[in-house]
Order: C-alpha cells, then sequence, then structure tokens
C-alpha cells in the first residue's frame, strides 16, 4: 500500500467460460454495493451543487416571449445512487487519496424530483416537471483517505474480520483435491478511512430526460421546451464536466450509517396513489381516509412504518405519495399496508394488504396494479411497487455500447404455477376503447390491443383513424397452475417504424375469480402509473368482459 504497510486484496470467485472477459467487474460491484449503502450520506451535496447551478441558470432566461419568470421549486436526486463501471486505478504521488477513471451512469426515474415554476406575462404560474432523467459520463474520481477508525466502528471492523476468516476456512474445508487455497493473511488491524470526495465528467455527459407541462401541450408555449432543456443541461454541465466538480467532505455528512442501513439487503420503494369504492364503517356515507404501511422484518422482527396524508370527505381518496423502506431479508420481510379512516375519537380500518417483498425481487424498474382490500366492506387501492438490491450484480443497461441487460416488465415475470393450481381458459372480451390520445401528426391514431396471461397471449385488430375505436372482439387464453394477472397494452399502429404504446390496463387474478362476466372499464396508464388523458384532459378507458372457466 501507499503508507508502506501490505496490503492484501481476497476475491472468492466463480465463473463459466463464457464469463471469463467479466472477472474485472468484481472490483465495481463491491463498489457499487458500498455506494448504494452509504449514499444517504453525501447524496445531500450533491443536491445542493446542482441545485444552486440549476436556480443560477433559470433565473438568468429572459428570451420567452410570454414568460416572465423562471424559478426552481424542488430539486433532489433522491435516493438512487449512480452506478460505477469499467474501473481504472490511476497513479498517485499521495498517501491520502486514491485517483481513478470509471464510467458512471446513472438512472433517476423513481425518487428524484426536479420542479420548475414558469410565471407568465399575465401572472399564470404553470408548472414544469422533469423525469425519467439517465446520465451517463465517464468520470474521473478523487477520493481523500486517512487511517484509523470512526468512532464506534471498531465492533464492526472486528465482525467483517472474523466473517472473512470464517469464509476462507469454509473453503478451504470444501476444497476439492488438487484445489490450492492461499493462505489466509491477517487483514489491517484499522482500514482506511474515506474523508472526501470530488467526481467530475471527463468529457460532456449523454443526458435523457422527460419533461411535463401539467396538463397542459409544450405547443401552447413555443420554444418553453426547448428553452428548458438547453438550460438543464447548460446547468448539469456547469456543475460536472472539468474544470468543474461535485465536491464534498464526508465530516459535513449528516451523520454515519445506522444499523439498520448497515444490516440492509435491498430498498423497496412504494408509490400510494388512490383509492376507489371506499366504504365508511360509521355509515356517515364519506370517509377521512389515509394510509399506513408497515414493512416487518422477518430476521427480527423490527418494524419501519410510514404513512400518507390524510384526504377528508370522500370514499376515492388521492395521495400520491412516495416513501421508502429498507430490507433485511428480501425472502422474509413483507409489507402491510392498511387504509385508515381518522376519526375524532377512533381510526377505524378500511381494509389491509399483505405483500411479501420477494415477490417484487424479480422485477427491475416499477410494477404498478391496483389491489382488492381484505377485511374492509370494499375498495380497492392502487400501489407502485419497486424492489433494488443494495448489493448489486450489475450495473442498468447503457445507452450504447457495452453488454445490455433486460430490463423486466411486470407483466414478462412469471407466475409461479403449480400442478395442483387452476386449470381451465379465461374468456376475455375486447369490447372498445373510449378517449384515446391523438397520436399522429394529423390528430388520429390507429389502435390494437394486445393481451397477456402469463405465457398465453392474443392481438386485436388495427382499427385505422380512431380515438374511440370498437373491436368486439373474444379471446380464450389458457390458465395452467398459476394464476397470473391480466395484462392489456393499447398501441398505435405503425406502417414505418416500431409501433408505439398509448397505455396499459391491468386485471388482477382475485378480480378475475370475482368477475360475472359484465362490463369492466379499466382506466389506461403510462409506463410510470399516470392515467392517460386525451386533448381535453378526459381519461382514457379500455372497456372489456372477463369469466373465468376453470376446470372442477
Amino acid at each position: 500500500g501507499k503508507s508502506g504497510r501490505p496490503s492484501t486484496l481476497t476475491l472468492f470467485y466463480s465463473f463459466s467460460e463464457d464469463a471469463v472477459e467479466r472477472v474485472t467487474d468484481v472490483g465495481a460491484e463491491w463498489v457499487n454495493g458500498a455506494l448504494r449503502k452509504g449514499f444517504r450520506l453525501f447524496g445531500h451535496t450533491i443536491d445542493e451543487q446542482v441545485r444552486a447551478s440549476l436556480r443560477a441558470t433559470l433565473e438568468g432566461l429572459t428570451n420567452i416571449p410570454g414568460c416572465k419568470k423562471f424559478s426552481l421549486e424542488e430539486f433532489s436526486v433522491g435516493s438512487e445512487s449512480p452506478w460505477i463501471m469499467e474501473i481504472r486505478l490511476l497513479p498517485s504521488r499521495s498517501d491520502k487519496d486514491i485517483q481513478l477513471m470509471c464510467r458512471l451512469r446513472w438512472v433517476c426515474d423513481g425518487s428524484m424530483v426536479l420542479k420548475i415554476r414558469v410565471t407568465t406575462s399575465a401572472g399564470l404560474g404553470i408548472n414544469v416537471k422533469a423525469n425519467n432523467l439517465e446520465l451517463e459520463f465517464p468520470a474521473w474520481i478523487q477520493a481523500g483517505i486517512q487511517s484509523g477508525l470512526e468512532e464506534g466502528a471498531a465492533e464492526a471492523w472486528e465482525k467483517a474480520k472474523v466473517e472473512a476468516r470464517a469464509a476462507w476456512e469454509k473453503r478451504r474445508a470444501e476444497a476439492k483435491e488438487g484445489e490450492v487455497v492461499p493462505e489466509w493473511v491477517e487483514p489491517a488491524a484499522e482500514p482506511p478511512v474515506l474523508t472526501a470526495y470530488k467526481v467530475a465528467a471527463t468529457e460532456e455527459p449523454v443526458l435523457k430526460f422527460r419533461l411535463q407541462l401539467g396538463e397542459l401541450s409544450f405547443g401552447a408555449v413555443p420554444g418553453l421546451e426547448d428553452t428548458l432543456d438547453s438550460s438543464i443541461r447548460s446547468a448539469v454541465h456547469n456543475a460536472l464536466v472539468l474544470p468543474n466538480a461535485i465536491a464534498a467532505s464526508f465530516v459535513d455528512a449528516p451523520s454515519a450509517l445506522s444499523p439498520l442501513e448497515q444490516d440492509a439487503v435491498g430498498r423497496l420503494s412504494i408509490k400510494v396513489y388512490e383509492a376507489e369504492g371506499l366504504v365508511d364503517p360509521d355509515a356517515w356515507g364519506s370517509c377521512d381516509p389515509f394510509v399506513g404501511l408497515t414493512l416487518v422484518s422477518g430476521k427480527s422482527e423490527q418494524k419501519q412504518t410510514k404513512k400518507t396524508k390524510t384526504v377528508y370527505n370522500t370514499t376515492a381518496p388521492r395521495w400520491n405519495t412516495f416513501v421508502e423502506a429498507l430490507v433485511l431479508d428480501a425472502e422474509a420481510d413483507a409489507l402491510r399496508v392498511e387504509v385508515l379512516d381518522e376519526d375524532l375519537y377512533k381510526t377505524d380500518s378500511l381494509g389491509t394488504l399483505n405483500i411479501k417483498v420477494r415477490e417484487l425481487s424479480c422485477v427491475v424498474g416499477w410494477m404498478e396494479r391496483w389491489y382488492t382490500l381484505d377485511g374492509g366492506k370494499g375498495g380497492r387501492l392502487r400501489l407502485g411497487l419497486s424492489y433494488e438490491e443494495l448489493v448489486p450484480d450489475d450495473g442498468p443497461p447503457a445507452p450504447g455500447g457495452g453488454p445490455k441487460i433486460k430490463k423486466l416488465k411486470p407483466e414478462d415475470v412469471p407466475a409461479e404455477a403449480t400442478e395442483d393450481g387452476p386449470q381451465g381458459t379465461l374468456e376475455v372480451g375486447v369490447l372498445r376503447a373510449e378517449k384515446l390520445p391523438k397520436m399522429d401528426f394529423f390528430g388520429g391514431a390507429d389502435p390494437f390491443v394486445e393481451l397477456r396471461l402469463g405465457a398465453a397471449t392474443g392481438k386485436t385488430k388495427v382499427i385505422k383513424k380512431k380515438l374511440d375505436p370498437e373491436w368486439g372482439e373474444t379471446f380464450s387464453l389458457d390458465v395452467k397452475g398459476a394464476k397470473p394477472d391480466l395484462i392489456l397494452t393499447v398501441k398505435d399502429w405503425e406502417k414505418v417504424g416500431k409501433n408505439e404504446t398509448m397505455g396499459f390496463a391491468r386485471v388482477a387474478w382475485a378480480e378475475l375469480e370475482a368477475a360475472e362476466g359484465g362490463e369492466l372499464a379499466l382506466p389506461l396508464l403510462t409506463k410510470d402509473g399516470e392515467r392517460v388523458k386525451d386533448g381535453s384532459g378526459a381519461e382514457s378507458r379500455l372497456v372489456l368482459t372477463v369469466q373465468l372457466k376453470l376446470n372442477v
């Protein structure tokens, strides 16, 4: 090592013949695991420096006709940490820092918040949001280090050394005849401690994001979208690209990792959207509902609790609340969701849900669906759920070149099938769609519907130039031992190029079992869980019938 003391890196690895070129990823894998666990400690510094750059850029905008003022309402990178790939250590003349080059990729499609307020010349306020940010660039990173342990960390370091020794002894005991196991080397009494960091892009970043202008179209304010797009890119450049850099000291971090953060293996993100059909237990005709969420650990029985705001005097509340919880055991942890009615004297339960984390562990990205509440008098709750490992085995796919890692959609995840599971067919009548959005230059669309029930699929004919198409087609989808949801995707047919998705709809298995053949009018949703609307603001819907016919 740089201090003159011997240093040892021990890797326990296995690989197949077609994967030997990826052995170097072991280093990046370890760094990403540590980065994701500790991101809270320095994410606030990124917020502060990018926020300052954004605010200065927006306040200097004066060239949009009809717009008087631009201001930054809110910005946070959220909890999703960047991925570090292709690490290459650089030589350094100091024993006070480590420098490296890498490729840094950042996908902020869940918890990131960027809101801009535009004030028109007439005094009207318009809210603009940026979503689905993707950022990638070659990065130079400098990490300041010093010897010595932080207060309270000695016990954790000793525990890590004991676990490493046990792993080595297990490997030696299980070694096959002739296999060479390296000799045990005692770890250092004290590991180096990270004290500061500095990150900069050595080239212009590849930056993607999507702007939303409330309920309006950017066409209503000519030039606004291009101006905001270039302003955001300029702010990122001014904060990141050399000679600029993001820099911070860990001495100023909010606090060290809590025991819960140290032991966490994953993060569960929850979007509580809305409910419908709630029934007031006191028969007053309306409710004051809120949602309580509890993640119960099967490992330690530790509980993490969150709750939404209360929405008063309604049986169809909208919360649009985002919360997170740390997962200690992906196999045993469970999320309990309860819709409650706030009352002056007592709080009544309107229904509950219990969701195992393991049901989400194979889904990459967000899974959004309606859940039927148990234990109440009726009602449904719409949630978005996403599980993220804190020690991942790989990064997200790069926009160009490099390994491609498929992002599974909820409908791509096979439901667990059993020999004694349900067998039969699901009869689906795709009747019509209402209030579809315009998809082409001339204000029309050529819609069709794709159906999926587990491995069974179907597709309707294309209806040309209709925003209220009527198909009247019936499909018989096989049920073979599993209980999957019915997924419907409405698409706009394109003669040249890729068909465009107009919206999704989902019918849960429990709802399929309860259906009696009547019409179901399902709201179409975007991939982000927002309701699809036409140009007038009316919600788009898909109307169908379903009837489950199971073998006795």
